[in-house]
């Protein structure tokens, strides 16, 4: 009952309002009765359209001097929190932004401001600030009246709503070796990272290795330190929503979303650098006489690799100065005499390259040759041949 009584002496104050300018127009132009009825009816359905707006709780504008003139009142759409973002072609804000409404007259006063929400919805008057919660591109439209009916054009403010952080991506340049359930990233692999935002852009990305201070992303990121990859990320828009750790996982393009499966990937990422360890060794052991290495036509080398993470994926060899690597497929020997060289090198499962190991040595395949004189006493000497006895 208190509401309905309040609402009556709304519209009686402003049906007297509407009398008076009657009254007056009376003076002027015998018009005026239908310009004063029609005050009414527009006043009472204003009061309607309000009351419905804010479930009956109506806040008149307050009025205030106006100096002479004719022209209807301008209202002006203002943020007063939240933040905003303007590239210099779209204004973005996000849901905590509010948008009030103002509007001068300088004749009549000011009786009310209508607007609306995009085109599906019809025009409202407008009681406080409000805001938008639904993202993506919006138009708001708003006019104002006079006391007198005067109606302002048509104003149009257009905003994008985003409360969604930077979607993130990252993608490896070599795709990761899966070996005993453990993910492991080649020498050399790039990480890169990419952060897209369906509407105010992205504003800054930052990453974290292992522990590290974040810094500013600007390229690609070469993981080195062996062990578990421990990676961060994170990134803002220009209006300062944030995403961090949340990511797709690709090796050629950016994903979709994430997945448990594409963060079951992040977080296993493994990095092993360490190069295999190469041995070569002689069925027989070399023979070192001033520094140089000696050894049978009959000896056979080994070449041996060992790697504790990945494995040993390959052994190459190159033999006696030879200019191609060769695989290593079983023992070396040497059939000739002289000098020769065994250089030998190892990769694992995941690419790292040992550095060659080289062994010269010497192939001596003739024994030495052996030969004996007396020495020591006094020599005799040969006796003399007795003479011939003479013919006869």
């Amino acid at each position: 009952m208190l509401l309905n009584m309040t609402r009556t002496m709304k519209i009686a104050f402003l049906v007297l309002v509407a009398s008076a300018s009657w009254l007056i127009a009376q003076d002027l132009d015998p018009s005026g009765l239908d310009s004063a009825d029609k005050a009414a009816q527009d006043a009472e359905k204003k009061v309607d359209e309000a009351e419905k707006a804010s479930d009956g709780a109506v806040t008149a504008p307050a009025a205030t001097d106006r100096a002479a003139g004719s022209s209807a009142p301008a209202a002006t759409a203002d943020s007063q929190v939240g933040n905003l973002y303007n590239d210099g072609k779209n204004t973005y804000a996000t849901s905590q932004a509010k948008f009030e409404l103002t509007a001068t007259d300088n004749i009549s006063n000011l009786d009310y401001i209508e607007f609306k929400i995009n085109e599906t919805q019809s025009f409202s008057v407008y009681g406080h600030p409000f805001s938008l919660e639904k993202e993506g591109p919006h138009k708001i439209t708003y006019r104002s009246v006079d006391r007198v009916g005067n109606r302002e054009e048509d104003n149009i403010f257009n905003v994008i709503i985003d409360n969604t952080g930077p979607y993130m991506n990252f993608a490896l340049n070599k795709a990761p070796i899966i070996i005993d359930g453990k993910r492991y990233l080649a020498p050399g692999t790039k990480l890169e990272i990419r952060a897209t935002d369906n509407y105010s852009g992205v504003k800054s990305v930052e990453y974290s290795t292992n522990g590290s201070d974040w810094q500013p992303y600007k390229d690609g990121i070469v993981l080195d330190k062996p062990g578990a990859a421990q990676l961060k990320y994170r990134a803002i828009d220009n209006l300062g929503n944030k995403s961090e750790n949340l990511s797709g996982f690709s090796t050629s393009s950016p994903g979709q979303g994430a997945s448990p499966e594409d963060l079951a990937v992040i977080n296993s990422l493994y990095v092993e650098n360490t190069p295999p360890v190469v041995m070569i060794t002689p069925a027989k052991r070399w023979i070192n006489v001033d520094g140089k290495k000696y050894a049978m036509r009959d000896n056979s080398y080994l070449v041996e690799a060992q790697d504790a993470e990945s494995g040993v994926a390959n052994i190459f060899v190159k033999v006696d100065g030879a200019a191609e690597w060769q695989i290593y497929s079983g023992k070396l020997v040497f059939q000739t005499e002289g000098p020769h060289s065994i250089e030998a090198k190892a990769s694992d499962k995941v690419g790292n390259e040992s550095q060659p190991v080289r062994v010269d040595f010497i192939v001596d395949d003739n024994p030495p040759k052996s030969t004996i004189r007396p020495v020591g006493g006094a020599t005799v000497e040969k006796p003399a041949e007795p003479a011939a006895a003479p013919a006869n």
